[in-house]
């Protein structure tokens, strides 16, 4: 019995599957089978499939398999296909060259690709190489950017190519979505009633928030002259506080930054970060600013002008939720193994009027804090209790006044800020230090 060499075909066991992009796969024709590599292969195949490959050269053919472009004296005898992994033939459809810019969020990338078959998995390579911790395991769709309302969702090989083909331009910018999500940017305030299953006509309905019981710290006159100091040589500098949200947010960060800088000596792993990118199952983006301790979201910041101040709190609220979803699993193992997470899920207070019934007296630990500001309007935010099960509160509008003479207001708006983040800090060291409201029907 010969030995099989090299240059021998070893004999195939099962049918070769091959699937010429933009067909249907098909077993390789027994004919074809003598082939000993896809080098030898690829002008056969350019023979039999002239139809559909058009004169295209050998040389230029590319073979995929499992996601995979395999070298052309690859073996086909070592080539496991089926009818749904099969050998992938990809072919240039023309020597069209495309620079396509993709949008996500505020991050963006441009790349160049020919004009070829499979040129969506090509762009979805490059989108998930480029975001893998933002896109995770999502499926995607395309819009191109700046056509407002009249969008064509791009979601295949054939969307992409047919696209291209009646835009007619070698530059495209594409903005990017992640299927069955809204970005954080789009929330409007019925997506919210959707979300928690309210019934609000509008924020204002939210029951109000109630900063007793949260801790108070005590600001030094040094901290607190630093962070006037710094609004003022902003107000000089700006004029405007409100002028657009980039101008906002050099009156928004001193006082984040302040708050956090309060507990630095001590909290080594507290940090503020900014353009701070979530996924969560309803919602994702980038959060204007977040505050983190140990790597646990606390508070979640977002910058509004005061004339879309609703649309605003509706994505503060968003947020709220994807920052408590992430939350949610590390949160609770930390708790199951200090055995809190029973009086963490719900607890009843140890002393209940008699009036209300027990659902009523139910209190709820409080997991997530928002801000929204536009630099002098601040409105504090309250989540409590599990993502699917909200209880909702919102603070009245403080009033922060800063021109070059005079500034108002700003040493309340610190104390809150300094008093939500140290209650967060307390239930991470200590579940048991939560702190728990009532629970409140979102109707």
């Amino acid at each position: 019995m010969s030995i099989p060499t090299f240059t021998q075909q070893l004999p195939l066991q099962q049918p070769l599957w091959i699937q010429i992009e933009g067909t249907e796969a098909t077993a390789l024709p027994a004919e074809l089978l003598s082939c000993s590599n896809l080098d030898r292969l690829a002008p056969k195949l350019c023979e039999k499939y002239k139809e559909v490959l058009k004169n295209t050269s050998p040389l230029v053919l590319k073979f995929i398999f499992d996601n995979q472009e395999l070298r052309r004296d690859t073996i086909l005898s070592s080539l496991s296909t089926t009818g749904g992994t099969p050998l992938v033939i990809r072919y240039p459809l023309s020597g069209r060259k495309f620079r396509f810019r993709f949008h996500l969020s505020r991050s963006s990338f441009k790349k160049d690709f020919p004009h070829t078959t499979g040129l969506w998995c090509l762009v979805n390579d490059a989108i998930f190489t480029k975001w893998p911790n933002e896109i995770q395991d999502n499926m995607i769709y395309l819009t191109e950017s700046g056509r407002g309302n009249d969008k064509i969702e791009i979601t295949s090989d054939f969307d992409l190519l047919t696209y291209i083909e009646e835009n007619g331009k070698n530059e495209i910018s594409f903005s990017v979505h992640i299927r069955g999500k809204i970005p954080f940017s789009d929330w409007q305030w019925r997506d919210i009633l959707d979300l928690i299953k309210a019934e609000w006509p509008s924020y204002s309905y939210i029951p109000p928030m109630s900063f007793d019981g949260l801790p108070q710290e005590n600001l030094s006159e040094k901290e607190i002259n630093l962070l006037l100091d710094e609004l003022k040589k902003n107000i000089i500098a700006f004029q405007n506080i409100a002028e657009n949200e980039m101008t906002c947010r050099e009156f928004i960060s001193p006082f984040l930054t302040a708050a956090v800088s309060h507990f630095q000596t001590v909290e080594k792993d507290l940090r503020l970060h900014a353009e701070d990118f979530l996924n969560g199952t309803r919602a994702y983006g980038p959060i204007d600013y977040t505050i983190r301790s140990g790597g646990l979201i606390v508070c979640v910041t977002e910058v509004k002008k005061d004339d879309t101040f609703e649309k605003g709190v509706a994505q503060n609220i968003a947020q709220m939720h994807s920052a408590v979803e992430k939350l949610g699993k590390r949160k609770a193992d930390v708790l199951s193994e200090s055995g809190s997470m029973a009086e963490m899920k719900s607890r009843k207070p140890s002393q209940c009027s008699n009036s209300h019934s027990e659902s009523e007296q139910e209190e709820v630990p409080v997991l997530m804090y928002g801000i929204v500001s536009n630099g002098i309007n601040w409105a504090f935010l309250e989540w409590a209790g599990p993502s699917d099960d909200a209880t909702l509160h919102i603070s009245a509008r403080f009033i922060c006044s800063i021109d070059a003479d005079s500034i108002t207001g700003a040493v309340q708006v610190l104390e809150h800020i300094v008093s939500i983040v140290q209650s967060q800090i307390n239930a991470i060291k200590d579940p048991s230090n939560c702190r728990h409201v009532k629970r409140v029907k979102c109707r």
